[in-house]
């Protein structure tokens, strides 16, 4: 008895160190925006405003965005293209709707930044 007694224990180990490996990986500041964004795509916020919730500067933000490999600029730019092209080829939804769903204010400066992606 023993012995299923400590072959579940790893089991069970081995299944926390997975769970808190996916928790600090998912706890990164970019990631924590991306998901920020997938969630209100009509307000993103601005770099201070994303810093102030994280209770963190925006300088230190901005450093700690480079150490993973990215920025604030190219993560709002991205996610945006992204989200794009995910409304125009799986919903039904207006170009029109879909702009202001992205918090773009006018539908001219999505089709310009449409057009740049």
């Amino acid at each position: 008895m023993s012995s299923v007694n400590d072959l579940i224990a790893g089991v069970c180990e081995q299944h926390c160190k997975q769970l808190l490996s996916q928790i600090s990986s998912d706890h990164t500041l970019s990631t924590r925006l991306k998901q920020r964004i997938r969630r209100h795509p009509a307000r993103v916020p601005t770099l201070s405003e994303f810093a102030s919730q994280n209770n963190i500067s925006s300088r230190s933000l901005q450093r700690r965005l480079a150490e993973e490999g990215t920025s604030y600029h190219d993560i709002v730019h991205t996610m945006r293209m992204s989200l794009a092209a995910q409304f125009l080829e799986q919903t039904g939804r207006s170009i029109k709707d879909i702009c202001f769903h992205l918090g773009y204010s006018e539908v001219p400066n999505f089709q310009r930044a449409f057009k740049l992606w």
